[in-house]
Formats: structure tokens, sequence, C-alpha cells
């Protein structure tokens, strides 16, 4: 999930105000000034989320692995 994440916020940087550009041409001066600082926000938050992903699923794993060694700790005590 944090991969996917990574690769949505890595096409948002690619996809960013810079592609709308020519489509708005002079007129969409203003938008395209609000837009730049909007999706900037956005790649970050998504970056951000991406990262937080990866640290709970690596906390994640390790507490699963600490569990099967108190569980056979356990069990190896119990014989």
């Amino acid at each position: 999930m944090a991969t996917e994440l990574a690769a949505a916020a890595a096409a948002a940087v690619a996809t960013g105000p810079a592609m709308l550009a020519p489509v708005f041409g002079l007129i969409g001066t203003e938008f395209l000034a609000a837009f730049t600082g909007v999706h900037s926000a956005h790649a970050a938050a998504v970056s951000s989320l991406s990262h937080t992903v990866a640290s709970i699923g690596t906390a994640a794993a390790q507490s699963s692995a600490e569990y099967d060694l108190a569980d056979a700790a356990t069990a190896a005590s119990l014989l």
C-alpha cells in the first residue's frame, strides 16, 4: 500500500500545473497560481501519508515477529 501511495505521489508531481498552462493560457494565470500552491500541498500530503503507511507496516511486522517469539518461548516452557 505504501508503494502504491508513493507511486500516486510521484504521479501527482509529474502531472502538475505546468501541464495546464497551455490549456488555460493568460486567462487562467490566477487559477494556475492558486492551483500550484494547492497541488504542492496535496503532493506533499500524499508523500507524507506514504511514509506514514510504510512505518505502520514496519511496526506491524516487527510486532508480529515479537508475538511469534513470545508464543514460541511460552510453548517451549510448557513442554
